[in-house]
């Protein structure tokens, strides 16, 4: 995704702004100048998928919104980019322009958003996952900032590729967890094919291949006592 709109004001007084897409955003980034410190700073504020980053400067907010996955590195290069130009070209002026003074340079704020969206493409083909840098930016909620009744729902154009990939994604996912799942039956089934041959080894050991050892033994019955004999008598 592209860099999908920038501002600058001087304070919650906008000079120049410029946009790719329709959408609410421009009134949402106006509520969020009003929370915005005058001290100069840099950070990100996530909002559902996407991503408001700015720059504070010499009492200038330089401030632009992308997508959630839109590397942090590069949007802040933009920032830093169109602060050189814009203090370049316009100096003491900003302090005293009225709203939408400097809009003219509207222009220049398209040119360099294609111009940095292109960068940011070519380098997440090179290193997706190297994000590290942006750990030193604190995120926070948007919703942290916004009172409750200012949250106003940001309406951008949904694109269909989107929504594919959330459907593969799940696809992916729920094939994942029958493999899983496959995989833990299977082993437990050798675990318990190993179990049944240790245990027929363990009596085979001690009973003999045909378990002679361990039939019960039947001696030889215990004889009788002899019937007394009877007393015989004697005549003289």
């Amino acid at each position: 995704m592209p860099i999908i709109y920038s501002l600058i004001s001087r304070g919650t007084i906008v000079l120049s702004e410029h946009s790719t897409t329709t959408g609410n955003f421009s009134q949402i980034a106006r509520t969020i100048l009003q929370k915005i410190p005058q001290a100069d700073s840099k950070q990100s504020y996530i909002y559902e998928r996407y991503t408001f980053h700015y720059v504070v400067d010499n009492q200038l907010v330089y401030l632009c919104l992308t997508d959630k996955d839109f590397d942090g590195r590069v949007a802040f290069s933009f920032l830093s980019s169109i602060r050189e130009k814009f203090s370049s070209q316009y100096g003491e002026m900003v302090y005293t322009a009225s709203s939408n003074g400097m809009q003219n340079f509207s222009t220049q704020l398209k040119s360099m958003m294609e111009q940095f969206s292109l960068k940011s493409v070519d380098r997440i083909k090179r290193a997706q996952d190297d994000v590290q840098d942006l750990r030193d930016v604190m995120e926070q909620n948007i919703d942290k900032i916004l009172v409750r009744q200012e949250k106003i729902e940001l309406l951008v154009d949904q694109s269909d590729s989107l929504n594919q990939s959330a459907m593969q994604f799940m696809r992916k996912s729920s094939d994942l967890k029958k493999t899983m799942w496959w995989k833990n039956i299977k082993l437990w089934i050798v675990i318990i094919l190993i179990i049944l041959l240790i245990t027929f080894f363990v009596v085979w050991l001690f009973c003999g291949i045909s378990f002679q050892n361990c039939k019960s033994s039947k001696g030889d019955p215990t004889p009788s006592p002899p019937d007394p004999t009877p007393p015989q008598m004697i005549f003289y």
